[in-house]
C-alpha cells in the first residue's frame, strides 16, 4: 500500500493505471513465491518519482535500457515460460514521456529490481526547465 504523498499531478489516470499494472505485473511475474514486491512514491523536485521494487532475478545491467524497447525481454525463453509480448514496457515509456517524465530501471542480478517513473508535479508549471531526477544504475 502506498500512503498519502503530498502534491498534484495532472495525468489521464487510464494511462498511468495501465504503466502501473504494466510494472507490478512484470514484478510479479518475475518475482519466486515468497519473494516481495513494494510500491512507492515521494515527491522529487518539481517532479513525483514512482518506485515498483522486487526481489526477482533482476536484470543485467546491459540489458537496463534495451528492455525499454518493443517486443524486447531479458532472455528469449520468457515469452514461452512467463507469457508476454514485449511490449509492455514500451508502452510504459510511451506513456510517461507524454507526460513530461522519465522511466528507467536499476537491477542487481540475483537481488531484484526497481523499475521507477516521473510525473510532473501539477505546481511545476508547463513551461519549467526543469527536468526528471537523474537516475544510478545499481549492479
Amino acid at each position: 500500500m502506498v500512503g498519502d504523498v503530498p502534491g498534484t499531478v495532472n495525468a489521464d489516470v487510464d494511462r498511468i493505471v495501465q504503466t502501473l499494472v504494466n510494472l507490478l505485473g512484470n514484478a510479479v511475474k518475475f518475482t519466486g513465491t515468497g519473494g516481495r514486491v513494494d510500491v512507492s512514491a515521494r515527491p522529487a523536485g518539481m517532479f513525483f518519482e514512482v518506485a515498483v521494487r522486487d526481489t526477482g532475478r533482476g536484470i543485467p545491467a546491459d540489458r537496463l535500457e534495451s528492455i525499454f524497447g518493443r517486443f524486447e525481454q531479458v532472455d528469449s525463453s520468457d515469452a514461452r515460460e512467463k507469457g508476454g509480448t514485449g511490449l509492455g514496457l514500451a508502452i510504459s515509456r510511451g506513456i510517461v514521456s507524454r507526460h513530461g517524465g522519465r522511466i528507467w530501471a536499476e537491477s542487481e542480478p540475483g537481488v531484484g529490481s526497481t523499475f521507477l517513473f516521473t510525473l510532473r508535479s501539477a505546481d511545476a508549471g508547463a513551461d519549467t526547465a526543469d527536468k526528471p531526477p537523474s537516475s544510478t544504475r545499481v549492479g
